[in-house]
């Protein structure tokens, strides 16, 4: 999996280490991620993979949080997709 450049999310979120949801406040969740994205914290520590996206305030992750965090920034990288290689034989 490709992870991309990280970027600097909107809004704050609250995630904790019992937990596998992420909450936003002015967040755009459903615009910034994809299952597969890679979510951390303002200092860039993974936090985790997101496994899908419920709406623009709340995520689930694939396990629960890395990291306990209270209203605070983060980052993200987006998913980005392996590009399929495809390769005919003609003879």
């Amino acid at each position: 999996m490709s992870l991309g450049s990280f970027v600097s999310g909107n809004g704050t979120i609250t995630a904790s280490t019992s937990s596998n949801t992420i909450t936003g406040i002015g967040s755009t969740f459903t615009t910034d991620f994809l299952p597969g994205s890679v979510i951390a914290n303002a200092t860039s520590i993974f936090v985790g993979y997101v496994a899908y996206i419920t709406n623009n305030t709340s995520l689930t992750l694939t396990t629960n949080s890395n990291l306990n965090i209270r209203n605070n920034s983060y980052y993200f990288a987006p998913y980005t997709a392996p590009t399929p290689s495809i390769s005919y034989n003609m003879s």
